[in-house]
């Protein structure tokens, strides 16, 4: 079986219908669009009634679209649920609620993943962690984004926006069972689920050719992207560029300028302790 998970907050709801009716155009089909929401509220999320009434007019499209109510664990909904839920041989794809995803996306997800004999996760856009001149680790904004087509076994942040394919094969089960990214990193997934596939010992293939697959949608909703990339403040044009310029500079030495920062060194301690302790 093959699905592809999403989750979307109250807020961003009609957002996600426009990613969804992306998600049931694709040239290969899946077997089920599973869109993880929630009654109660956490974080941004108001939490929903009932199921969005968009829903049913892209199922008489399409009838693929399940709706799936769960716990309000945030981000993580799109990939924790199904993960623990799924059997050995499901494939499971996660995405974000705010792309347009070109038609031949999933497909070229799915071949690369089978080209990997199902032993690599597969993603398309992926940051790699880089140090500086002195040994120290970058901002997690000067990371750039893989633009080729690589394989990687450490030093890297999927980012849900490409998309991502795996297995529950893939990920070591003692791992995906831990229950702290609530406490530990509640708004960055991307950063503790790299991590997860990290200590899984599992390889990450870089999709390149997917990313010409990807329309990101620009708003301000709730963007977690936003609020764990920049630092809000009021600012005049000139000190725009002054803060920039200084947030290059102490990014490039190391010290943090984002909350991906400060959450990337929280996951990498956590992640050290536990699996010493394993």
């Amino acid at each position: 079986m093959i699905s592809v998970n999403i989750t979307t907050t109250f807020s961003r709801s009609s957002l996600c219908s426009a990613t969804l009716w992306s998600l049931i155009n694709q040239s290969v089909t899946p077997d089920a669009i599973n869109l993880w929401i929630s009654h109660d509220s956490y974080l941004a999320d108001g939490g929903f009634d009932k199921a969005p009434e968009w829903v049913a007019q892209l199922n008489s499209i399409k009838n693929i679209i399940k709706v799936r109510f769960t716990s309000n664990i945030g981000p993580y909904r799109k990939m924790i649920p199904v993960l623990r839920e799924a059997d050995i041989d499901d494939i499971i794809v996660y995405a974000d609620d705010d792309v347009i995803y070109g038609e031949h996306w999933l497909a070229k997800l799915y071949d690369a993943y089978m080209k990997c004999n199902k032993k690599n996760v597969v993603a398309t856009r992926v940051r790699i962690k880089q140090k500086n001149f002195f040994g120290k680790n970058k901002s997690y904004n000067l990371c750039r984004i893989e633009n080729r087509n690589a394989l990687l076994n450490s030093n890297f942040i999927i980012t849900g926006i490409g998309g991502c394919i795996l297995s529950k094969s893939n990920i070591d089960e003692a791992l995906l069972n831990i229950n702290d990214y609530k406490i530990i990193a509640p708004k960055t997934d991307d950063i503790w689920f790299s991590k997860v596939v990290e200590k899984s010992n599992c390889n990450v293939y870089v999709c390149a050719e997917a990313l010409a697959e990807i329309q990101e949608i620009k708003h301000t909703t709730a963007a977690l992207n936003v609020s764990n990339t920049i630092r809000h403040v009021q600012e005049s044009v000139v000190s725009r560029q002054f803060n920039k310029m200084t947030s290059y500079m102490l990014g490039y030495c190391g010290f943090p300028i984002s909350n991906n920062d400060k959450m990337i060194k929280h996951v990498d301690e956590y992640f050290e302790k536990v699996c010493k302790n394993k």
